[in-house]
């Protein structure tokens, strides 16, 4: 299994590098690490460590290689995975069409290079934003390849996985959980294995829908889980539109939190690597050539991710329970075992379930915008010549 990762010397792909070397479990035989500059650095730093140990059995470190600028086609020879974390980062006051106008250029650039020297079925995961825009970019452009083996559209995942981990990390900040255990408050006393399970499942339904940006992210929630956090569903109801909108617009408060010097780094980076592991897990069957347990959802061989719903099983009917509105959309999918392709699109229990306000806020919000945000990519590539 060879990843490679295109952009590995900026905030996010060094942490995220980081975090796959260090999971022995994943089948990593090589980790080719892409930038312009400085990878080969990276690289070496990160060759220096064993990684975890168990006992005295010291594990020895996955094959890092880094590759510099004139390199690319090595970086991506007969990957498996590849992992696109290049580009700029969205800066104060830079919308998301700003980032547009340079990370697009930069993202077809990249995916032309990629259907050259990846191997034919390889996994493409988009960390780059906006990823509204960036993944039909990215699908499009090989589409426009007659020759493609594989549909690109069961193999181009736009990750956002960041959105649903923020959702159930500010759920769990929310409302009055009590954190202590049998009484016990100090702590050093971390019995989290006692009663954990209890504490985790309000959590396992949720999931954030739309896209990766602003108001197209939508994230469900059961009610029960909302009236366990002292939250309730509906227009007027301060409290629960406060936690939307703080999952939907999380990002500028980081941007802002840090002064204007950095974005959300290493929250995006944890939830990419938690992302990319479920894709490994996917291909390579590791868990006992069994079904496997998403890290992300809690659910067998599923995953969320902004997909294209055409050519993919239960696409149509996910576009036509949208009026037919968009092509891409965040969604659990089901993704194959030994390809991690895209097995089929497993709506039903979110769609068929949202309630009167989540429509209108889906109806109202996510659609338009996600519509504008797709056309932009599709339109970069009309206009465009392979």
């Amino acid at each position: 299994m060879k990843v490679t990762v295109i952009g590995a010397s900026g905030g996010i792909g060094q942490p995220l590098s980081l975090l796959l070397t260090q999971n022995t479990t994943l089948p990593i035989n090589e980790l080719a690490l892409f930038d312009l500059r400085l990878s080969k650095g990276v690289s070496t730093d990160l060759s220096h460590m064993t990684g975890p140990t168990t006992g005295i059995d010291a594990i020895s470190p996955k094959k890092v290689k880094g590759y510099g600028k004139d390199e690319l086609s090595g970086a991506l020879e007969n990957a498996d995975i590849v992992v696109i974390v290049a580009g700029i980062p969205r800066k104060p006051g830079m919308t998301r069409d700003d980032l547009f106008k340079i990370n697009g250029g930069i993202m077809r650039n990249l995916i032309l290079e990629t259907m050259k020297h990846a191997r034919p079925d390889c996994l493409v995961a988009i960390i780059s934003n906006p990823v509204n825009s960036l993944v039909p970019l990215a699908v499009e452009t090989m589409k426009q390849d007659i020759h493609q083996k594989y549909a690109p559209e069961k193999r181009v995942f736009g990750v956002t996985t960041l959105d649903l981990v923020r959702a159930i990390t500010f759920l769990k900040e929310s409302g009055q959980e009590n954190v202590t255990q049998n009484g016990n408050s100090s702590n050093c006393n971390n019995n989290s294995n006692s009663n954990s399970s209890s504490k985790e499942d309000i959590f396992k339904d949720i999931v954030v829908i739309g896209g990766h940006s602003g108001k197209t992210i939508l994230p469900i929630i059961p009610e029960s889980t909302l009236l366990k956090k002292g939250l309730a569903k509906g227009t007027n109801t301060k409290d629960y539109n406060d936690f939307v909108y703080k999952v939907q617009f999380a990002g500028d408060e980081v941007v802002k939190a840090k002064e204007g010097m950095g974005s959300a780094t290493l929250s995006m980076a944890y939830s990419g690597y938690m992302f990319v592991s479920d894709l490994i897990n996917a291909r390579c069957n590791t868990q006992n050539k069994q079904a496997y347990t998403s890290s992300t959802t809690g659910m067998s061989n599923t995953i969320v991710a902004y997909v294209c719903l055409n050519n993919n099983n239960k696409g149509q009917q996910l576009k036509e329970k949208l009026h037919n509105s968009v092509d891409y959309f965040s969604t659990p999918v089901v993704l194959q075992k030994n390809t991690g392709f895209v097995e089929h699109l497993d709506f039903d229990h979110t769609l068929n379930k949202l309630n009167t306000h989540e429509l209108q806020l889906l109806n109202k919000d996510v659609l338009p915008q996600l519509a504008k945000d797709i056309n932009k990519g599709e339109s970069f590539v009309r206009s465009s010549k392979l």
